[in-house]
């Protein structure tokens, strides 16, 4: 079989048969069009930035106040005006208001929104590899009703909320290597080092009975299993190590702790 193809985006609607749809193309274009339908079951995984590793954003009252001509509190991926350079040319007042945990909130991603507050243009910070890639993140096709690409995909999930420079190959390595542990029927690379590997080798508690975990036993939690890699940006909290605030994904909701 050909290793180029044309991939389409699996439809896996709840209580109705997955389907996938194809498109048209030139007599000239021998690739085949290839659906992989994603497994039944879903395990999430979430990662959780360091301290001031998560894009914030302040009130509209915080900003008229600082006279702010953006409402960025905290972006570390980008060093210019408003961000990393601006809090340290700034006074201390200054900075303290910029990062109040009671004044700001993750930039969250939102692609129906204008590109000043949310939108694509703020979140151009994620930029994928196309070699760690995983079937839920490659565009959909042309023509598409509401189509998206695969980077509008991985910004849906958080990932353009987070110092992606610093966090960006972590997140596509988990995708890529949790969702494909295998390559023409052998263990990666990546997981060769966690395979038939005493669990003390990672610091395990000497006084619990663990077992190496063996290929077979990887091969069985894989299997129609899909792992899909969330950022879940954090927000209230500054550089003085204020407290916790957890914001879920696509939500105003907190939970302090």
């Amino acid at each position: 079989m050909p290793t180029a193809e044309h991939p389409l985006p699996a439809k896996q609607n709840k209580g109705a048969a997955r389907k996938a749809e194809g498109f048209a193309t030139p007599k000239e274009d021998k690739k085949p069009q290839c659906a992989r339908f994603l497994p039944t079951r879903v395990l999430p995984i979430i990662f959780l930035p360091g301290i001031m590793g998560s894009n914030l954003r302040m009130s509209e009252q915080r900003q008229k106040e600082l006279k702010q001509k953006d409402n960025i509190a905290w972006r570390p991926d980008s060093l210019g005006a408003s961000t990393v350079a601006k809090n340290a040319d700034s006074s201390p007042r200054e900075r303290q208001l910029r990062l109040d945990p009671l004044q700001t909130t993750v930039d969250i991603y939102d692609a129906s929104a204008p590109t000043k507050i949310s939108g694509d243009e703020r979140n151009a910070n994620v930029k994928l590899n196309k070699y760690l890639r995983s079937p839920l993140l490659i565009d959909d096709p042309t023509g598409a009703k509401n189509g998206r690409t695969a980077v509008q995909k991985a910004r849906a999930r958080g990932w353009g909320e987070v110092f992606f420079g610093s966090y960006g190959e972590l997140l596509q390595h988990l995708e890529s290597r949790l969702n494909k542990p295998f390559f023409e029927g052998q263990l990666r690379q990546e997981w060769r080092d966690v395979v038939n590997v005493d669990p003390h080798f990672w610091c395990a508690d000497p006084s619990l009975p663990q077992q190496p975990l063996t290929e077979d036993e990887l091969k069985a939690v894989v299997n129609n299993c899909w792992f899909a890699v969330y950022a879940w940006a954090t927000t209230g909290y500054n550089a003085m190590g204020s407290a916790l605030r957890f914001s879920p994904l696509g939500s105003t909701k907190s939970l302090t702790i």
